[in-house]
């Protein structure tokens, strides 16, 4: 048989056995799945590294879901290494297992290890989201109203210029009333109302953690 057609089936075989490696597979347990589910991403520093194959519950004990590691990133999944489900920013809606390595000297996990895991939490009322969008808004429409001004400055005297002036003062009295009455509606009816519900969500919370045998549930 010639050397070369030899080479060629050793290199051949070779690329297949290295094809053949198997994915890591892990178990994650979790006290509450925060959404995860099968298809979902598993990341390294932000790099997608394997999946979700499935998830189940476990009773009272909480969840199980099954990773899959490519072979080329087993080496990085350490016993030191930290497990976190969160928000995938690439898939609306969707969750992903983020895996933080751990010490580098430290031995990687065997395939079909157990692994626990936690679930990074959102914020149940994200007061600081709505705000920071009211404000943002507002900035806009403060940006726009001063461009306004500045422009109508350069403005040539004219009675058409003039008639754009009286305009502008109209709507900027509508914008200042507007503003007024938004601030009293927020001081006198939504920031009673919310401190009210709030303060009845937190007596619940109470009651709840108070009942024996029972604790509040992980959401």
């Amino acid at each position: 048989m010639p050397i070369r057609f030899t080479l060629a089936i050793v290199a051949l075989i070779l690329l297949l056995f290295g094809c053949s490696r198997d994915e890591l597979e892990l178990k994650l347990q979790l006290d509450a799945s925060g959404g995860l589910q099968p298809g979902d991403a598993v990341v390294i520093r932000n790099q997608s590294v394997g999946r979700v194959t499935d998830v189940e519950a476990t009773g009272q004990s909480g969840y199980v879901a099954k990773l899959a590691i490519e072979p080329g990133f087993a080496a990085e999944v350490t016993q030191s290494a930290r497990f976190v489900v969160d928000e995938d920013p690439d898939n609306s809606g969707r969750r992903r297992v983020e895996i933080q390595p751990g010490n580098g000297g430290d031995a990687p996990l065997a395939d079909g290890a157990s692994v626990r895991g936690s679930v990074r939490q959102t914020p149940l009322f994200p007061l600081g989201e709505i705000l920071r969008s009211f404000t943002e808004g507002l900035g806009i429409l403060r940006e726009q109203v001063e461009r306004f001004e500045s422009d109508m400055r350069r403005v040539p005297e004219s009675e058409e210029a003039q008639k754009l002036r009286d305009e502008w003062a109209r709507l900027l009295g509508e914008i200042q009333r507007a503003q007024a009455a938004t601030e009293e509606s927020i001081k006198k009816d939504l920031l009673p109302r919310l401190q009210q519900e709030l303060q009845q969500l937190e007596d619940q919370l109470r009651s709840l953690e108070a009942t024996p045998g029972k604790k509040p549930q992980t959401i």
